[in-house]
């Protein structure tokens, strides 16, 4: 049984209302599997009356048909949840988390698709979308994608089975003056889930989602009067890797344009000030090369 209601702290320290925060839509929700289904249970609460809000341990579980279950509790980190820790949190950090099912495999149990996405208070935004199969009554990660961290599914080709939307350019900087961290992601790319349950980042259907994402080879990598545009820059670096440019071209663009612009801000936030960031992507090998 979960505690749901606590008194709401005001600044003050004094107590002003009662609040019974509502579980979020996806605990509770299910699929069916053969002689059994795929459920998300809440375990544990912790609530915040200084934020009006809660913490919550929530699992993955499979039950079958005679009631025994295994559980997993999925975390956008690599580190598995400590025994007392918490997956979900409302206030003062957001997190937004969907369930799907497909049977990738084809074995006739479809795996479970968890969307984890969010963002830190005060920090970067993160996504960490992961799928699950059940092997010989264990819930583990699906092989093919075990390595894949997704920010959402789609069926980007119509054939019935979701694909998954990636970010694999995508770093975490540190703002100027308030320190805290933020994130800059490049263009979505696909990661097309195929018929034999593998995906693929270079495909001809992943190719398109990419041509979509970057319709052509950017001329420049920091344009004129947005050398503070991190964003932009780097989203640049990226397409430009995407369509085959070598990296040290790109990195003798970075070094030719902003030159030419002549940042004159303090902070490091921008393009021009960033160059580790910029000369990093650019290192970087792309998922696809198009032609």
């Amino acid at each position: 049984m979960l505690a749901t209601e606590v008194e709401r702290g005001r600044t003050d320290g004094k107590v002003e209302a009662t609040f019974a925060p509502a579980l979020p839509d996806f605990i509770g929700k299910c699929f069916a599997t053969p002689g059994g289904a795929w459920v998300a249970t809440a375990q544990a609460m912790k609530l915040d009356p200084a934020y009006g809000g809660f913490q919550m341990r929530w699992g993955l579980a499979h039950v079958n048909a005679g009631g025994q279950s295994t559980t997993v509790f999925p975390t956008e980190g690599a580190k598995p949840l400590s025994a007392d820790g918490m997956n979900y949190n409302s206030s003062p950090d957001t997190y937004e988390i969907d369930l799907a099912a497909h049977d990738y495999d084809g074995d006739g149990t479809p795996e479970a698709i968890v969307t984890q996405r969010g963002k830190y208070h005060e920090g970067e935004g993160f996504s960490a979308g992961r799928i699950y199969t059940l092997k010989m009554g264990a819930v583990e990660l699906h092989a093919p994608a075990k390595d894949l961290l997704f920010d959402s599914v789609k069926d980007a080709d119509g054939d019935g089975r979701p694909d998954l939307v990636v970010f694999p350019y995508s770093t975490e900087l540190e703002a100027c003056g308030s320190g805290f961290g933020f994130r800059v992601s490049g263009p979505p790319l696909l990661s097309h889930a195929r018929p034999d349950g593998t995906f693929s980042t270079s495909d001809d259907v992943a190719a398109k989602a990419a041509r979509e994402a970057c319709p052509k080879n950017p001329a420049n990598v920091v344009e004129k009067g947005s050398e503070q545009d991190m964003d932009g820059a780097a989203r640049n670096v990226a397409c430009a890797r995407i369509w085959g440019t070598p990296a040290a071209e790109i990195k003798k663009r970075i070094a030719a344009e902003c030159k030419a612009q002549k940042p004159k801000a303090s902070c490091a936030e921008g393009a021009c000030l960033d160059g580790k960031t910029l000369q990093a992507w650019a290192e970087k090998e792309p998922p696809l090369v198009l032609k």
